[in-house]
């Protein structure tokens, strides 16, 4: 019997922490800050290449106008703490999505998990307030502080809490009298949470990056809902999705690509689309891979290249094999719940595209997208959906409390999957003549 890989626990653990994040969601959704204006220069200027700035969130405007969510997730010079930043485009005004930070009574209707809120202090453009987050197995308690800085910043940090600390920036920068661009950058440090937590994320830099960017996501996106419903004059309601998801992944364009090449040197980017009933249509993860365009589609084609650093797969099958296609079938074995799953590959000239066609993940599909930036370099983009609430009860129960985890999960899984294959594809490129 093989021994566990160290990625084999991290996407267990992934799908597990799943269980979690409802609490992880709300600590963080009100903890979006940096600590203070001096901290927050100070880690801006020490990590001013992992961040978006002001001028690159406007710089990405033809791809936020294109797309409905742009992350960058990154880490730190040590190669450490994870770094994220998030950004879309809301259809209300500046003002509007500002005022929504200054009632914390606003936060359940951000993320439905989140459902008590008692301010307990006041001081000038500051308030703190206690906040929990109870479930049937688990609950989630914790101290938040929020610093006010109009029209266009608000400092929050979790100041004591079961989830850890965390620190996150909040940027209202206008575009038009009739949008806004809402920007979250920090991270939460789960080391400093409870032995539960740090079980499941342990010290992975990927499990980081993951957990991080699923947060801030249903964050942003909830956000942007509570903000156009009020500009609209409706009622404050939880938001809900429904209707068409997924769909054939679409590739992004010569542009685009050209236009994330630069922010994919600095650090793993993230796209979310979504139908028009808000159910998810594809998350597109993108990042540089120091490889030939030919190796990463050769590799992304081998079935036995997604057991090799995801040994959470087991009995990989392959079934038949044609020119056209490769059929195998596998089985994901998480720590409470497996995942069966028959698949098919198939090798395009510039794309690959990984499908289930029956059992747990019938539907899902995956599509790696490659662009050459140099002779040894290629820019790789990989785009996938799968019905995540649809796989177990457990998925299914998640998904239904906060509708914006599919995005947020799927976000998660599709950036291990990156960081998987990576590791294939530096292999493949050592082992080569």
């Amino acid at each position: 019997m093989n021994a566990p890989h160290p990625i084999t626990h991290m996407l267990s653990k992934w799908c597990l922490g799943v269980l979690l994040v409802g609490g992880l969601i709300t600590a963080t959704a009100e903890a979006g800050s940096a600590e203070n204006a001096t901290k927050a220069a100070k880690a801006n200027a020490n990590a001013a290449s992992t961040t978006l700035t002001s001028a690159d969130v406007h710089a990405l405007l033809p791809i936020l106008r294109q797309h409905e969510l742009l992350a960058l997730v990154s880490q730190d010079a040590r190669g450490k703490t994870p770094m994220m930043t998030v950004a879309l485009r809301i259809h209300a005004p500046r003002n509007v999505v500002f005022d929504l930070f200054r009632d914390p009574d606003n936060f359940y209707y951000i993320s439905t998990l989140f459902k008590e809120n008692t301010q307990v202090a006041t001081r000038d453009n500051a308030f703190a307030w206690t906040w929990a987050s109870r479930h049937k197995l688990f609950s989630f308690t914790g101290t938040n502080s929020i610093a006010l800085h109009p029209p266009g910043r608000a400092d929050i940090k979790v100041v004591k809490s079961t989830v850890g600390s965390a620190a996150f920036s909040l940027a209202f920068l206008e575009d038009g009298p009739e949008h806004t661009l809402f920007v979250i950058a920090g991270y939460l440090d789960v080391q400093t949470s409870e032995w539960l937590i740090r079980h499941l994320i342990g010290n992975s830099p990927s499990m980081k990056r993951a957990m991080n960017a699923a947060i801030a996501m249903v964050i942003a996106m909830g956000t942007r809902d509570l903000a156009e419903s009020v500009h609209r004059g409706r009622p404050k309601a939880p938001h809900r999705t429904g209707g068409k998801a997924g769909g054939i992944p679409r590739l992004l364009s010569a542009e685009e690509m050209r236009l994330l090449a630069p922010f994919a040197a600095r650090g793993t980017v993230l796209l979310s689309d979504s139908h028009a009933g808000k159910r998810l249509r594809q998350i597109s993860v993108i990042e540089a891979m120091e490889a030939p365009a030919q190796t990463v589609l050769q590799a992304a084609a081998e079935p036995h290249s997604y057991a090799r650093h995801i040994r959470a797969i087991s009995g990989l099958n392959v079934l038949r094999e044609t020119e056209q296609y490769k059929e195998f079938s596998w089985e994901l074995g998480f720590s409470v719940f497996k995942i069966r799953s028959t698949n098919r590959l198939v090798r395009g000239e510039n794309d690959v595209v990984l499908s289930g066609i029956d059992g747990d993940l019938m539907g899902a599909r995956w599509r790696w997208q490659v662009q050459a930036l140099s002779p040894q370099r290629t820019l790789v983009a990989y785009h996938g959906y799968a019905d995540v609430g649809a796989t177990t009860g457990i998925m299914r129960t998640t998904v239904r409390r906060e509708p914006y985890l599919e995005h947020g999960v799927m976000a998660g899984s599709n950036l291990i999957m990156m960081n998987a294959m990576k590791k294939v594809v530096s292999e493949w490129v050592a082992a080569a003549p």
